[in-house]
């Protein structure tokens, strides 16, 4: 039971190693992605749902 727990371990920290993240790029997206919510947000917001269409 230790051996599978220690090769879980192993194999977990190494997948978590692995991964590497443009934390720039991410921002920017995540930007641009809060930006066309918020706008179509205030849209919805500030409209009767009579007004609204697709």
């Amino acid at each position: 039971m230790k051996k599978i727990f220690f090769l879980f371990f192993v194999v977990s920290s190494f997948s978590y190693c692995q991964t590497k993240v443009d934390k720039k790029a991410l921002k920017t997206e995540l930007d641009s992605i809060y930006k066309v919510d918020q706008t179509f947000r205030s849209l919805l917001n500030s409209s009767s749902e009579a007004d609204i269409t697709f």
